[in-house]
């Protein structure tokens, strides 16, 4: 159990609070996305892709509110709003971008990665606005 935590803190010590939210809710997308390619062999049209994207986004943010805001005590207000955007956008692009690769066992580690990207990008954007704000 050591060398995990220690393999965990090696890999995403260093990424913003954002990117972990985006990076959990890109797996659990993933991992769901992948059983339902399992079962569904063929390929989503745009519009499953759309509905099946936010739906398990949603999921995501749910477990996102239930983990961080109200088990670590972060506060469900504080992580509301940004989780749901970060959960949706991380949803909606994990679901489209494993719908072309279809490769199943690789989906939840393709959800993880895309929501880090989202959760950093989110977190550069946020970031770039408070120092306009703040020094423009």
């Amino acid at each position: 159990m050591g060398a995990l935590v220690k393999l965990a803190a090696a890999l995403f010590g260093k990424v913003s609070f954002c990117a972990l939210i985006g990076a959990i809710v890109g797996a659990i997308v993933g991992f769901l996305t992948g059983l339902l390619q399992v079962e569904h062999v063929a390929p989503l049209t745009p519009a499953e892709v759309l509905l099946v994207g936010f739906v398990l986004g949603f999921v995501g943010w749910i477990f996102v509110l239930v983990v961080v805001g109200m088990w670590l005590h972060y506060g469900t207000s504080v992580v509301f709003w940004p989780a749901l955007l970060n959960a949706l956008i991380t949803g909606l692009l994990t679901v489209w971008i494993n719908n072309v690769i279809r490769n199943q066992v690789l989906a939840a580690l393709i959800g993880l990665f895309v929501g880090l990207l989202v959760g950093t990008l989110l977190c550069l954007w946020c970031n770039r606005d408070r120092r306009g704000a703040a020094y423009g």
